[in-house]
């Protein structure tokens, strides 16, 4: 009866302590982290006589990008996103928008937003981001 009675006490006091303390001293960027790589494949796009899929580096974008450079919502011509509205969840993700009814589908928005990006970056020295088909889609 005696053990019951301490077995229920830690259950009801020790663990929510450790479980807070825990959360507290917790790296934040682990705690809300986005995966390192995404790998780019959307069952929408027909990749049978087209080049496999991208492995696309987030995290090191995330390095030295704003999440706003590419997640997007325009009206009137300006992003409206809220970078709060930016979830784990895939909400944010290009193919939630860019469907192939959309004025831009997903492949076109993928090429335009990725090369135009590269190509101005690629301008500054020692800079040689990827920018033709076979940088990206590498043969497997």
């Amino acid at each position: 009866m005696i053990r019951l009675k301490i077995s229920r006490l830690l259950g009801q006091t020790l663990l929510p302590v450790l479980l807070f303390v825990l959360v507290a001293i917790w790296p934040t960027d682990t705690l809300f982290s986005q995966p390192e790589e995404i790998q780019i494949e959307n069952e929408r796009v027909d990749l049978r006589n087209s080049r496999p899929a991208v492995t696309f580096p987030h995290e090191l974008h995330m390095e030295s990008l704003d999440c706003l450079t590419c997640h997007h919502v325009y009206e009137n011509g300006e992003n409206i996103l809220d970078e709060d509205e930016l979830d784990d969840d895939g909400s944010a993700s290009c193919s939630k928008c860019h469907v192939k009814s959309a004025a831009i589908n997903l492949k076109t928005a993928y090429h335009r937003q990725c090369i135009k990006c590269h190509r101005g970056l690629n301008r500054e020295p020692d800079n040689d981001l990827p920018i033709t088909c076979k940088d990206c889609h590498p043969k497997k």
